[in-house]
């Protein structure tokens, strides 16, 4: 029998997958700024933006969410992503749209190496603010 914290769990994944689908689209492009890296360069604390009819919409809520990436634990602003010796934002972006459209999306939204693209990783854009 399945623990009640894992069912919430993915109950609340379930929730915030739909809800995120209501703010972005394929193509759509995801913010990030970088708020804190840590002195050893292994941690960063993160936030990620859609912008939608000129606001700007936090998605750390919904991507704590989906992907368990905790809070920071300072102020509660941003997202605490480990790792380094890659673009962190961009691997953010790319496991959110893996993981909202994981057999991809219904038509193509771009082009990659020359061909239509429905990948679901490469759904989102990716941005520095």
């Amino acid at each position: 029998m399945k623990n009640y914290k894992k069912i919430e769990a993915e109950e609340n994944k379930k929730e915030a997958i739909k809800n995120i689908k209501k703010i972005l689209r394929a193509g759509d492009t995801v913010h990030c700024i970088c708020r804190h890296v840590s002195s050893s360069g292994m941690m960063r604390r993160l936030s990620f933006y859609a912008i939608k009819k000129n606001k700007l919409i936090c998605l750390d809520w919904y991507i704590n969410r989906i992907m368990d990436i905790y809070p920071h634990d300072r102020n509660n602003a941003g997202l605490r992503v480990s790792g380094c010796g890659m673009d962190m934002g961009f691997s953010v972006v790319y496991n959110l749209g893996k993981t909202i459209w994981p057999k991809g999306t219904p038509k193509p939204h771009g082009n990659r190496n020359g061909k239509p693209d429905s990948d679901g990783g490469y759904a989102l854009k990716h941005s520095w603010m």
